[in-house]
Order: structure tokens, then sequence, then C-alpha cells
């Protein structure tokens, strides 16, 4: 039961850290282009690289949001297998935050399974853990532009949606004032 605990304070710790990270990096570009600082240092080494993403999955603009941040590879997989509780092996993990106006705010969870199988199974592990999670309420399925969708929501304000499509399973959080009109942007992304 305490791992329960510690997964989901995990979960929403990282969840918070990657809004923070990303509203600090956009008011970092927005001071940049206000003029508080016209000339930007160059990336030193010791600094991480942006990560290349495909421009077809994580475009710059998504549903009125700018992509803020993101993080792939090992740093992503450990927070989707956070999500998924599983030891299953997942590819091309990424999490890609999107700052919009105002406080809108996304959080984009994708992963790859090997198999449509092993994506069917990490949706289930998933599922079975959000109902009972301290971290979410407001547990449904709902069914929106032909798609079927769970939906719960977080004490933030963010309202959450996950699903799986064939290989994938996604993990989509908004702050937004129709979060369903956000989704019906991104969905069809994946």
């Amino acid at each position: 039961m305490e791992r329960k605990y510690l997964r989901a304070i995990g979960i929403i710790a990282l969840v918070l850290t990657l809004i923070m990270l990303a509203y600090t990096m956009t008011a970092a570009t927005l001071g940049s282009r206000n003029g508080s600082s016209s000339v930007q240092p160059p990336a030193s080494p010791s600094q991480p690289q942006a990560p290349q993403l495909d421009a077809k999955l994580f475009p710059q603009q998504l549903a009125g949001m700018t992509l803020a941040n993101a993080i792939t590879g090992s740093q992503a997989e450990q927070a989707i297998s956070q999500l998924h509780g599983t030891d299953i092996k997942i590819q091309n993990p990424v999490v890609a935050m999107y700052q919009g106006n105002g406080n809108d705010q996304m959080v984009i969870y994708y992963s790859e399974a090997q198999t449509e199988q092993d994506a069917a199974k990490l949706f289930k592990a998933m599922d079975d853990k959000v109902p009972s999670s301290k971290a979410f309420q407001n547990y449904k399925s709902v069914k929106i532009d032909g798609r079927e969708y769970k939906s719960v929501t977080s004490s933030d304000g963010m309202q959450h949606f996950y699903w799986v499509s064939s290989k994938r399973v996604m993990w989509v959080g908004i702050i937004a004032a129709n979060a369903v009109d956000v989704l019906k942007q991104v969905a069809p992304l994946y």
C-alpha cells in the first residue's frame, strides 16, 4: 500500500516539476521577446540540448499552445514507467510540455510498446491503478469523436485523458478553459 502512495506522490511531483519547467521556459522566452535580454548566450557543452522530436507528433504549435520543453530517453522512460507501473519495455518515450496564454498548459506522455498486445497490457496496468489512486478523482470513460478515453482530474485543476492506439499508449494532461476542445485537436496526431 505504501508503494502506491509513493508512486502517486512521485507522479504528482513529476507533473508539477514539468509544469514549473514549462512555465519557467515560457517566461524566459517571453522575457527575451519583450526586450529584457536581446542576446542569448550560446549553449555551453554542459547545457543539455533540446531533444529532436518528430514534428508530426510534437509540432511547435498545438491546440493554441507552444512546445515549451520535452524530455526523451531514459528520463522520459522513467516518468512514463511510473504512470504504467509495469516493467514492459517501451520505445520512443517522450514527455512534451506545452504552454499557452494565461494558465493554459498541456503535458503529453507518449510511449510505444513493441507489440499491440504489450500496449494493451501497459494500458490495462495503468487503468487498473488509476481509480484507486489518491492523486486522481472523477474517473470515467468518455467517448469523444468516436474514440474511447479514460478521464480523471487532479487537484491542480488538470484534466487528464489516456488511451491506447495500436502500439501507442497516450496520456495527456490539460489545463484549459475547455480541455475537451484541446483534446480534439491533439488526439488525432496519435
